[in-house]
């Protein structure tokens, strides 16, 4: 059956067939289970650049709980800049001629990212923090944050970015454990 609608014509899909994306880049992959039911078609994903470079064994062989807890670290400060995220800005805001900002105030849950995010910031070096936010935060590759974090031409991608996520995850305990003594305000 085909569709016609002014000078374009559709063909529909079937509920079984699943389209991918418009433009397939390397980070993108089919490994999403749209149903519990056995044989049902896997949806498309974009997989972050921390998870290439995992699957890449950039952060250590695949197996090993070094690798792991880099992963890890970055997966979790990945989450805490999305929960520090604020959703209270209305999108009719632009339209306001009085020049008045009407924002929400900060929710307890992003209140406490804001606080983790800080504490992890702060035990972080300059270079390990451009590198971290590079990567696991704006989504660019190693190579691109190693350049962002102005270091030398010669130096190891795959070996700074260990030592980057290794300083983070060091970071984060240490964070937690200062959090966790301090208690909530």
């Amino acid at each position: 059956m085909t569709i016609s609608a002014g000078n374009s014509t559709q063909t529909p899909t079937s509920d079984d067939e699943i389209q991918g994306p418009a433009i397939v880049t390397p980070l993108h992959a089919q490994d999403r289970a749209t149903s519990k039911v056995a044989g049902a078609p896997l949806a498309w994903r974009k997989r972050s650049q921390l998870e290439v470079a995992f699957q890449a064994e950039r952060l250590g062989a695949r197996d090993s709980s070094a690798a792991l807890a880099r992963l890890d670290a970055g997966n979790f400060y990945a989450q805490l800049y999305d929960a520090s995220q604020s959703p209270s800005r209305d999108s009719t805001e632009a339209f306001d001629c009085t020049g008045t900002v009407h924002r929400m105030p900060y929710g307890e849950a992003q209140a406490n990212a804001v606080r983790h995010l800080v504490a992890i910031e702060m035990r972080l070096g300059e270079r390990d923090k451009i590198i971290a936010r590079s990567v696991c935060w704006f989504g660019y590759t190693p190579a691109e944050a190693i350049v962002r974090a102005r270091l030398p031409r010669d130096t190891r991608v795959s070996a700074r970015l260990c030592e980057s996520l290794d300083a983070l995850a060091d970071a984060i305990e240490r964070s937690s454990k200062r959090l966790k003594r301090k208690g909530p305000r």
